[in-house]
Parts: C-alpha cells; structure tokens; sequence
C-alpha cells in the first residue's frame, strides 16, 4: 500500500495554490500584490491558518515580519507563511485532513465547488460565512462531508482521501424556504 508524502498534506495551502483557487473561482482583476495587512491576514486564514493576526503580530515583536501594515508583497507573505507554517498553528479542517492524508488543497477546492453549486441553485446565498476572493462563501457547518477512503492504484493521486461536500437537508430547506418568501413577496409587489 502506498502512502503520500507528509509534506503533501501536513501543511496549509501555500501562497501559489491560494493564487491557483483564485484563479479557478474567482474573477478579481486586480493583482494579488501588494496588500494590506488585514487582507493578508484573511489570505493566511482561507489557507488554513488558525489566528493569522495574532501569529502576524507575534512575528512582528520577534522581528521576523518587516513588512508594513499597509503594503505586504510576496516575499514578505512567503516569509510570514513559512514561519507562520513551523509554528504550526493549523485550523481543525487542516488537521482533519493531516489524519487522513488528504491534501488542504483538495479539501479547500471541494469546499469552494460545493458553494459554487449553493449560489448556482440558490442564486445569491442569504448567510454568508466569508468571502474568498470576490466569492461569497457558504458556512462550513452547512454541509456534510464525506471523506471517500483512497483507491491505491497505479496514480499517486488515489492514494488520497476525496472530500465532498453537501448542503446538509436544515440548510437546504432554510435556503428553500427563503427563496420561496422572496419570490411570494416579489409576486405581491408586482401585484400591488
């Protein structure tokens, strides 16, 4: 049986996989590059770490972040990401995929489908638990995840665990029943 290398999923996402899931499901036009350090901050958070402003500041006293609150470039954010990353003050999703040998990205990608397919249905969502990017972003306590156990073939790819994400039935009958109160009163003022 083989196994899949440790640096592979004991880790958050990196700056270039977050750039990658921007691409994919985002449509921001401006660049990345410089940004201030809140931004920054909720970058670090979407890639897995667990309080980013506190560990940013933390590195400040020690003399390890030199960027200015309001002008982070990449050299900056890799550095802070990589000391951020020894420290290894992961989020429960991360260490959730660490015991299970699946990489964030895959999880963080699977998530970012599944609210991709909530506003395809639902048209925009009524709660939002964040955004990503430019994209509204569906609480992670609204789905139900399943873990699909690795196939082990020939690809080092099915030595993983795939993630999928469904809206959990509560959830789905709220965003029903909302979408139904809308159109009932949008129907009412069409009528008066």
């Amino acid at each position: 049986m083989a196994s899949i290398a440790p640096e592979v999923c004991f880790r958050p996402l990196t700056i270039e996989e977050y750039e990658k899931l921007i691409e994919e499901f985002c449509c921001m036009e401006t660049p990345m590059f410089p940004m201030t350090e809140e931004r920054f901050a909720h970058v670090l958070w979407q890639c897995g770490f667990q309080y980013p402003d506190t560990g940013i500041e933390m590195l400040r006293e020690e003399g390890k972040v030199q960027a200015s609150k309001d002008a982070w470039g990449r050299e900056a954010a890799e550095a802070t990401w990589e000391c951020l990353r020894k420290y290894e003050t992961f989020c429960m999703e991360v260490a959730c995929c660490c015991s299970l040998g699946t990489p964030y990205f895959s999880f963080q990608r699977a998530y970012l489908l599944a609210c991709q397919k909530v506003r395809a249905e639902f048209g925009d969502i009524p709660s939002v638990a964040g955004m990503f990017g430019d994209q509204k972003l569906v609480s992670l306590d609204s789905f139900v995840k399943t873990f699909h156990p690795p196939r082990y073939g020939e690809d080092p790819k099915d030595d993983v665990y795939l993630v999928e994400f469904e809206l959990a039935a509560p959830v789905r009958l709220k965003y029903v029943h909302e979408q139904l109160k809308f159109l009932r009163n949008a129907k009412k003022h069409e009528t008066s």
